[in-house]
Parts: C-alpha cells; sequence; structure tokens
C-alpha cells in the first residue's frame, strides 16, 4: 500500500463514522498492510545483519591473504663467493 491508498483509507473512514462494518473493513485493511510491512522490515533486517557478517568476513579473508602474498621474502645469500665482474653483469642483462 503506498502512501495515497494509506491516505484515501483514512479519509474514507473520518467520513464514515456511523458506518460500522466499512469502518471495520477499512481498519483491517490497514493492519493486514502494516503487519505486511513490519514483516518486510524485520527480513530485510535480518538480511542486512547477514551481509553484513558475511562483508567483514570478507574483509578479513582478503586481509589475511593480503597480509601472506605481501610478506617480506628473505634475503638468500649469494651461492657464489667469487665477486661480480661488470662483464658478468652486462652478459647477463643481455640474456
Amino acid at each position: 500500500m503506498e502512501l495515497k491508498d494509506f491516505t484515501a483509507i483514512t479519509n474514507k473512514i473520518s467520513q464514515n463514522l456511523n458506518n460500522q462494518a466499512l469502518i471495520t473493513e477499512l481498519l483491517t485493511n490497514l493492519i493486514d498492510d502494516y503487519t505486511e510491512v513490519q514483516t518486510n522490515i524485520n527480513n530485510l533486517q535480518t538480511q542486512t545483519q547477514t551481509y553484513q557478517e558475511e562483508i567483514q568476513n570478507l574483509q578479513k579473508t582478503n586481509m589475511n591473504l593480503f597480509l601472506k602474498v605481501s610478506s617480506p621474502v628473505p634475503d638468500k645469500p649469494l651461492q657464489s663467493t667469487e665477486p661480480l665482474k661488470y662483464d658478468d653483469l652486462i652478459q647477463s642483462m643481455e640474456a
């Protein structure tokens, strides 16, 4: 039910205060609609809570993966004990 429908029903109630059957029917429609709206709100709140928890879990998982991937690699000592020569460096760059 939209706001204009609600307003129309309340106006109809105020104009027909002596017609008990019509007022009862209109009030029942309003109560039913309110119950439906409240149920939808509760469902959406529950869904929002679930999504927020899922987002937090994904953020934690992403951070753990990021920290794992970006952890520094320990420096390895050079295998060779011979001093490097400029010619060796140039040859390795050309390869």
